[in-house]
């Protein structure tokens, strides 16, 4: 099967996607992002040696001009938030992920109205033990 093939060269997989990660064309830096995504959800093992370089790579990609590619880059984020060596891997690139982070966050005119209304109605209510 293609998977199995896949499993097989999984090592020149990674190799041909950093190869390919500087390219001038953002469908193919999407789709490398979209592929390092769907590595780091069934082969993170692969992929834990290189870590660094991929989360200097998608902090990158993550600022890219072009929108789909910073979206496919926030997919990491989120993927590897679910995975149990996120504290690890993320712990000495936070004081630059977080600024990155929060800068390329955005909200349309309704997200900003719905948060400031969630704020503004509750504001008179006192917080709950568990929501401290």
């Amino acid at each position: 099967s293609r998977c199995q093939a896949l499993m097989t060269h999984i090592d020149e997989f990674i190799e041909a996607l950093f190869y390919r990660a500087s390219d001038d064309n953002p469908e193919v830096r999407k789709n490398v992002c979209r592929a390092i995504v769907m590595l780091l959800e069934v082969r993170l093992d692969r992929l834990v040696p290189h870590m660094n370089n991929i989360i200097d790579y998608m902090l990158a990609r993550t600022q890219d001009t072009d929108e789909g590619v910073a979206l496919e880059a926030c997919e990491f984020w989120l993927s590897l938030a679910e995975q149990q060596i996120c504290r690890e891997a993320l712990q000495p690139h936070l004081p630059r992920l977080v600024p990155v982070l929060v800068r390329s966050m955005k909200y349309s005119e309704i997200d900003i109205i719905l948060l400031k209304g969630d704020v503004e109605e509750d504001e008179m209510v006192p917080d709950r033990e568990e929501d401290i």
